[in-house]
């Protein structure tokens, strides 16, 4: 009888893990701007957003993921002010940084497909997914019903904090992050300029496509991908003789 009980036991635990390594999980993500106003433009500063809500989604399976911007009603991609000056009317239009973007995960390929817009242009970036030296704290707490363990990352140019569930059992997450023994809930970068937090938890089975890697936009490396962005940005400061505003969002 004991015998019985515990090949059942194991039967059972083996069914669980294998209906948690796949679904949908809702994360609220939000994103702090630091703006840097030249001195003509500081009166406008009050009147800028601070920081940026978004819902995004992470559908898994075992092998891979796809983090993508949700499909819901509140969603908002833009916000517009308008200003007087001494010079006229100064219009500004904020767009949402990433919001139209896909990045697929090939987990066992350790290898990333990502679609991104920049400047009008649609860009494929293919590589390795960059591997964190995660270091365990042992603080836990609860998140989305789920218990979490908190995993650092500290560099001379970064701090991350990732809250993982070993409940769980796929070594995926928000974004670009992974690659620990369970899936990342909450992310916390440099101490709150940029927070993702799961919200709803949807263990499914998923159709058999809904997990495909983007194919259309111009290919590129990481490393090609920041080149051009580092000289776009260049050229348009030129063209404003160094005075604009700047905005900045680290992903």
């Amino acid at each position: 009888m004991k015998n019985l009980l515990l090949i059942f036991t194991i039967i059972f635990s083996n069914v669980l893990i294998a209906q948690n390594n796949e679904g949908r999980i809702l994360y609220t993500e939000e994103v702090k701007f630091q703006i840097d106003l030249p001195e003509e433009m500081a009166h406008m500063k009050d009147k800028l957003p601070s920081s940026q809500k978004s819902e995004r989604e992470l559908l898994f399976s075992p092998s891979t993921s796809l983090w993508q911007a949700a499909e819901v009603a509140d969603n908002e991609d833009t916000a517009t002010f308008e200003d007087t000056n001494e010079e006229g009317n100064v219009r500004i239009k904020m767009i949402a940084v990433g919001s139209e973007s896909k990045l697929f995960k090939d987990l066992d390929k350790n290898t990333k497909t990502e679609k991104t817009d920049f400047m009008g242009k649609v860009f494929l970036i293919k590589g390795d997914l960059k591997q964190y030296p995660w270091k365990l704290s042992g603080a836990s707490k609860t998140i989305a019903g789920y218990d979490c363990q908190q995993a650092i990352f500290q560099d001379s140019s970064r701090n991350i904090e990732a809250w993982f569930t070993t409940q769980i059992p796929v070594s995926s997450g928000p974004a670009e992050y992974g690659a620990l023994p369970g899936m990342i809930l909450e992310l916390n970068i440099d101490n709150g300029q940029i927070t993702i937090s799961a919200a709803r938890v949807e263990l499914k089975k998923l159709e058999a496509d809904a997990i495909q890697a983007p194919k259309k936009g111009k290919k590129v490396s990481q490393e090609e991908y920041e080149a051009i962005v580092e000289a776009k940005t260049k050229e348009m400061e030129e063209e404003m003789g160094g005075s604009g505003m700047r905005i900045k969002i680290r992903q």
